[in-house]
This record gives structure tokens, C-alpha cells and sequence, in this order.
């Protein structure tokens, strides 16, 4: 038996008794872990719009932060 089928077992039979709070815990990390960008799920008008927003901030055409807020306040 590897080390790793080891710790699968003992991972299993943690999660069998498992409560609710554990178990969303669990969940979290695995999917934190996953290899999955959220950034593939966009559609690609938005993509593209975020990635216009990041260069014309990078031109220094954005809005501050704080003048957005003012105004909307």
C-alpha cells in the first residue's frame, strides 16, 4: 500500500463521520485547489472589457477610487 492510498483511506473514513461544517471545509480547499480559472467561465465580451479597464488604467485613464465613491455616495 502507497503512502498516498494510505492517506486516502484514512481521508475516507474521516469524511464518513464528518458533520456539516467539516465537510464545506473540505469542499473549500479541494475547489480553492482545483486547476479551474474562474476567467475561462466568462463570456468573452466581458473578458474583453476587463482586460480594456486594466489598460486604460495602466494609461492612467481610470477613475480614483474615492471620486467614484464621492459621487455615488
Amino acid at each position: 500500500m502507497t503512502p498516498d492510498t494510505k492517506i486516502k483511506e484514512e481521508v475516507s473514513k474521516y469524511l464518513e463521520n464528518a458533520d456539516d461544517r467539516i465537510l464545506k471545509i473540505v469542499h473549500a480547499i479541494l475547489k480553492a485547489d482545483s486547476d479551474h480559472d474562474f476567467w475561462d467561465d466568462l463570456p468573452s465580451v466581458v473578458r474583453e472589457d476587463i482586460d480594456n479597464s486594466l489598460l486604460q488604467s495602466a494609461a492612467g485613464q481610470g477613475i480614483k477610487h474615492e471620486e467614484v465613491m464621492a459621487k455615488y455616495k
